[in-house]
């Protein structure tokens, strides 16, 4: 009988108990300069960054008049290799904060200083651009911007029911707090505080989610500037924990933005950077760690497929195993690298 090939395309799926990992940390060395650079995750296949002169130590607009410009990036062949490509919204740079493009509506979402759409006051107002084939339609303010005080750092979540993010508006615990709003049928709901559990008498600020767990920077540890904290929806966002190294550092560290559970960006201002604000890429590398052999197996409708031929890749296409399955339906996985991209 002929043996049949299986192709299994996320290693990471097959066993992730008992795994030991450790990070490293590459400076995106093409995307970076002597001016701050942040990265903001996705835009359709290319990526999303903020060039500015010198980023504010709270918000992420240039401190005093100065400019900023928001770029698509292009991916290269790795996922570190990232090249500037193009301004993404001609006309409006020279103040744009933190952006984020939201995909399920081909929105894009940013805080600025300027006073669109009828807005009025010096501080930071939050916008949306909308994308349609003739080009991005005119910016719409946030139904809940308040005059007089900050709403910044926007963060849609992935199903585009909630979005989160920073002010320094009354009701908060001091500084700038973490805010969000629930989609409701009329639009947006009240701003609602995540509480105490995630906000300090200190700033939270550019908050993210991963798969459903929020992210975001405090400087409530004066010594460390800001810090990346997570908050675990398990929780229900009522408890939060300081990031361990390499994530932290002793200067600004700020917006993880995951890849997959193994690969993130990180803007930091850690020492040995080239200028500023940097963008870093992490990638985590574990091999298993078992007290004996570490198997798979491969059935179908309850069936062990015996005899198979199996070929792992990671989410690449690389092969990082090759293997035959027994009279059982099992293979060895003892030798795989569950996080090798």
């Amino acid at each position: 009988m002929k043996s049949r090939r299986i192709i299994v395309l996320f290693v990471a799926s097959l066993l992730a108990i008992g795994c030991v990992g450790q990070w490293s940390e590459t400076n995106v060395s093409p995307l970076n300069s002597e001016l701050d650079h942040i990265f903001c995750g996705s835009f359709l296949t290319n990526y999303l960054t903020i060039q500015l002169d010198n980023r504010s130590l709270i918000t992420d607009l240039p401190d005093g008049p100065k400019m900023s410009k928001l770029f698509s990036c292009v991916k290269g062949e790795r996922i570190r290799d990232i090249t500037v490509e193009d301004e993404l919204v001609s006309g409006v740079n020279g103040n744009i904060g933190s952006a984020f493009f939201a995909p399920h509506d081909s929105t894009l979402w940013v805080c600025s200083s300027h006073n669109w759409a009828g807005q009025q006051g010096s501080s930071i107002k939050i916008y949306s651009f909308k994308w349609s084939k003739s080009g991005w339609l005119a910016p719409m303010a946030f139904s809940h911007n308040v005059k007089g005080f900050n709403t910044a750092h926007p963060y849609l979540s992935p199903e585009g029911d909630k979005l989160i993010f920073s002010s320094n508006r009354p009701g908060g615990a001091g500084g700038m707090d973490l805010w969000y709003c629930n989609w409701l049928v009329e639009g947006w709901s009240q701003p609602i505080n995540l509480g105490n559990g995630v906000n300090s008498p200190s700033h939270e600020v550019f908050p993210v989610m991963w798969k459903n767990d929020i992210y975001y920077s405090s400087d409530r540890i004066s010594e460390q500037g800001l810090d990346i904290y997570m908050s675990p929806k398990t929780d229900q966002w009522e408890s939060c924990e300081r990031l361990p190294e390499p994530f932290n550092s002793s200067e600004d560290d700020l917006l993880p933005i995951f890849i997959d559970d193994s690969r993130l960006f990180i803007t930091s201002q850690r020492l040995n950077g080239r200028g500023g604000d940097d963008v870093y890429y992490f990638e985590r590398t574990a091999k298993l760690r078992e007290s004996g052999p570490a198997t798979a197996m491969l059935e179908c409708l309850g069936s062990p497929l015996v005899g198979a031929r199996v070929t792992i890749t990671n989410t690449l296409g690389e092969v990082v195993l090759r293997s035959n399955a027994s009279d059982s339906g099992t293979f060895d996985i003892s030798d795989l690298d569950l996080f090798e991209t």
